[in-house]
């Protein structure tokens, strides 16, 4: 199975288990790259800046988690892997102690945030409909995942299928050296042959 598909499948998942449409996913990715190139000014240190590298760290690791057992075969990726998530865990224990410290009510639960827990919602985390931006977000990661392995794939058969075409014209010079190997074998002008 390709890796498209399965990527596919895992997108047409958490359509399923959260019951979206087309239109919806489309939505989402919009709102997501509008999201990514939205400027934002936020003070070093202060709640907004805390929130926005909080939400980054979450939905690495939510991600990398994800791809542990699906990506790696070898124990020793997985382990460099696990190394590097306990580190970015570590980093999302310290910001969400230091958001805690500048909020005096709506604090992080610091051990579900850390636990990855998927429905923890955090406290301003807006919903849409009953939906978060890092299900939004999660959605985009997905689609353009699929979107990405879906162009390598195009790429990758019309690449084939050039090399395909050379091949068969080296085969094409062969038969047609090998013929002419033989008719002057044939016809005794083989001295001729070699001299050109």
């Amino acid at each position: 199975m390709s890796k498209a598909k399965v990527e596919a499948a895992a997108l047409s998942n958490i359509i399923t288990a959260n019951h979206i449409d087309q239109e919806t996913v489309q939505q989402w990715v919009c709102d997501v790259r509008q999201w990514a190139v939205t400027e934002r000014v936020h003070t070093p240190g202060s709640t907004e800046d805390l929130r926005a590298e909080i939400d980054n760290l979450i939905v690495t690791l939510l991600r990398k988690k994800q791809d542990l057992y699906r990506l790696h075969d070898s124990s020793q990726v997985r382990l460099r892997k696990r190394r590097k998530m306990t580190e970015l865990k570590g980093k999302l224990r310290q910001r969400v102690v230091q958001y805690n410290a500048l909020v005096e009510e709506n604090g992080i639960d610091v051990e579900l945030a850390c636990s990855l827990t998927d429905g923890y919602i955090l406290p301003w985390e807006g919903q849409d409909e009953g939906n978060t931006f890092r299900l939004k977000r999660s959605v985009f990661d997905q689609s353009m995942l699929l979107q990405r392995l879906e162009e390598e794939q195009f790429i990758l058969v019309k690449e084939m299928s050039q090399h395909i075409r050379y091949l068969l014209k080296e085969i094409q010079a062969v038969e047609t050296l090998r013929a002419q190997t033989s008719e002057s074998i044939k016809t005794g002008s083989m001295y001729w042959f070699f001299l050109h």
